[in-house]
């Protein structure tokens, strides 16, 4: 489980998007998509989790986490 806490040695992105209701469902899939083929990947990379807002603008709160800002920048 991803945890963001004061205190904790892991740098945490967080990424929030705004789009029509209508396309919310297709970012969430694009995002799912990138985080598994790509970004799981990555040297350093921890997780991501991604949320959407119920009345389908906000959609995702994107939050990954990496072992480190250098993990993240390479």
């Amino acid at each position: 489980m991803v945890t963001i806490g004061k205190g904790r040695d892991v740098m945490t992105l967080i990424n929030v998007f705004t789009v029509k209701p209508e396309k919310q469902q297709a970012l969430v899939d694009l995002l799912i998509e990138a985080t598994d083929r790509t970004m799981k990947r990555q040297p350093g990379f921890l997780s991501a989790t991604i949320h959407r807002s119920l009345d389908g603008t906000k959609v995702n709160v994107n939050y990954a986490q990496w072992r480190s800002k250098r993990d993240f920048d390479a």
